[in-house]
Formats: C-alpha cells, sequence, structure tokens
C-alpha cells in the first residue's frame, strides 16, 4: 500500500492532491479560466435576492508546484487578470446604485507543504500560504439594494477583488485507494490583514478517481467560516463570506505532460456571496515531463 500511495503522487491527474509532496524536481502548473455570471446575491444573513441586474466575472487562476525535494514542495498561485461587469435592469436605475465594469488583479501568493511522516497508508503533510490582494480594480463595479419580499432591503456591492493580505496554515491527509480512486482532507485557519475581515475556519474534502485513457474524477466539498460576523453583502465573494461548497471536475490527460479540466462548484449555507454557480475550464501541465520521450 505504501508504494501504491507514493505512485499517486506521480499521477498527471491527481498531481495537486492534498496529502502529497511533489517528488523532487517534479512540478506541476494549472492554467484555469473562472466565470461567475448571475442576478442573485445572498445577504450577509443568508437569503439570497434579486439584485435587479446581473453580473459577469472572469479572471484567469494560474497554480503551481515544484518539488524541492521529496519532503518539501514550492507553491505559487496568483490572479494576474481579471474583468467584471455588472448591468443594470433595463428599466432606469434608481439613485444610489452603481452599474460599470473593470479589469482588476486578484490574490498573488506563495507557500511551502512539508511532508510529515505517514500513519500507514496515511500520507500527511502540513502547509503554509501567504498571499495579497492588490487595490488594482478593487472598487465597486456594481451596487444597490436586493429586491427582497419586505422592505427595507440590504444594501449589496459587487466588489471583484479586495485589497488585503491572507496567511493560511493548514494541515493535509491524503489515502490511496484500490482501482484508482483516493481521499484527501485539509483543514486550517485563515487570517487577513489590511481589511475588516476576521479571520476563518476553512476545511476541504476530496474524492477521486484516476480511470483508463488519462479520465481523472473528482468531488470536493469545502467549508469558510468566519469567527466572527458578516458586516455586509459583498456579493462577489471577494470580501467577508461563510459558506460550505460542493464541486464536480472532469479532466483528461492527453498525454502525460499535458491534460484538460473542467469544473462547477456550487454552495449551501452561503452568506455575503453570489447565487450562481461557478464555472473553470483550464489546462493542466506537468513541465517536467514536456519534451520527454514517452
Amino acid at each position: 500500500m505504501r508504494r501504491l500511495a507514493w505512485s499517486l503522487a506521480c499521477l498527471p491527474g491527481v498531481a495537486s492532491a492534498a496529502g502529497w509532496t511533489q517528488p523532487a524536481g517534479d512540478s506541476y502548473l494549472k492554467l484555469n479560466n473562472r466565470l461567475l455570471v448571475g442576478e442573485r446575491g445572498y445577504d450577509r444573513d443568508g437569503r439570497a435576492h434579486d439584485t435587479g441586474g446581473a453580473f459577469h466575472d472572469w479572471q484567469l487562476q494560474l497554480y503551481g508546484e515544484l518539488g524541492l525535494t521529496d519532503r518539501w514542495t514550492l507553491i505559487a498561485f496568483a490572479t494576474p487578470v481579471g474583468w467584471a461587469r455588472f448591468e443594470d435592469a433595463p428599466e432606469t436605475p434608481p439613485a444610489g446604485r452603481v452599474a460599470r465594469s473593470a479589469f482588476y488583479v486578484g490574490a498573488v501568493g506563495a507557500g511551502l507543504r512539508r511532508g510529515l511522516s505517514p500513519l500507514g497508508p496515511l500520507h500527511l503533510a502540513a502547509q503554509l500560504t501567504a498571499d495579497a490582494a492588490l487595490p488594482v480594480g478593487d472598487a465597486d463595479v456594481g451596487a444597490g439594494r436586493f429586491a427582497c419580499e419586505a422592505p427595507p432591503c440590504d444594501r449589496f456591492r459587487y466588489a471583484p477583488t479586495v485589497a488585503r493580505v491572507d496567511a493560511d496554515a493548514e494541515v493535509q491527509a491524503g489515502l490511496a485507494l484500490p482501482a484508482g480512486f483516493w481521499l484527501s482532507a485539509t483543514g486550517g485557519l485563515r487570517v487577513t490583514a489590511l481589511a475588516d475581515i476576521d479571520p476563518a475556519l476553512r476545511a476541504a474534502g476530496q474524492l477521486g478517481w484516476s480511470g483508463p485513457l488519462g479520465l481523472v474524477l473528482e468531488a470536493h466539498v469545502q467549508l469558510h467560516h468566519p469567527l466572527g460576523n458578516i458586516d455586509e453583502s459583498v456579493i462577489s465573494g471577494a470580501g467577508e463570506t461563510a459558506y460550505r461548497g460542493q464541486g464536480l471536475s472532469v479532466g483528461w490527460w492527453i498525454t502525460p505532460a499535458i491534460g484538460l479540466n473542467a469544473g462547477m462548484d456550487g454552495a449551501r449555507g452561503v452568506r455575503s456571496n453570489a447565487a450562481a454557480p461557478v464555472r473553470t475550464l483550464g489546462i493542466e501541465l506537468r513541465p517536467h515531463l514536456l519534451g520527454a520521450t514517452p
């Protein structure tokens, strides 16, 4: 079983599975297009309302891993560019509403994952990351009052990014199972500076399967629970938020070095966030295998 667990980290389809480190010299890179489109948002109390308009939010996400040694993996991630737009309903918008578009820059960060001594077949790791979101395009592209059933209705705003600095600490566990299946789980704490955002507990779980012909299927759940009150409704999810998310993704590795990936995520128990699914489409690479002879 230990041999199986170690080989799991080398499979292209599960290159970023929590609990495993990259072997020394190995690398993984993902370029992701994320799209969020909708008309409704959750207020700070968890009630979904119409916004009276529509939002469109696209961003390019980059994520990479590099094995420094068999136990130490360098992690880097960035949202170098995004574009968000809020459109009002055709009728004349009331006073106090905002409806415009903007390009923005999201978080840029890095960190380290340290492989710990395994517990039998269970692989363990600890991870520390830090990131900063620059004040580029962090103004509201949308703002107004929800169309709720019992006025006065709460105000919302759509800020595609919020300038801040985050630090995350988490522990990870991964388990290889027969027939190409695997399980992984993470749990940790996020602390935010330079913005009025409370610390938050974060957790995630993943069930995946690596099948024939490069096919990879994966289902995951996520938890983001702030340790304080949410004071406003920032329906982009870039500010203070709470949710229990779930999602599915499918990948196809055309070669051992190049793959395609698509996914969709939704959530329950949401406060201060969009009431719309997140869709992703991306390319996965193992750069150290590019140009290698089969």
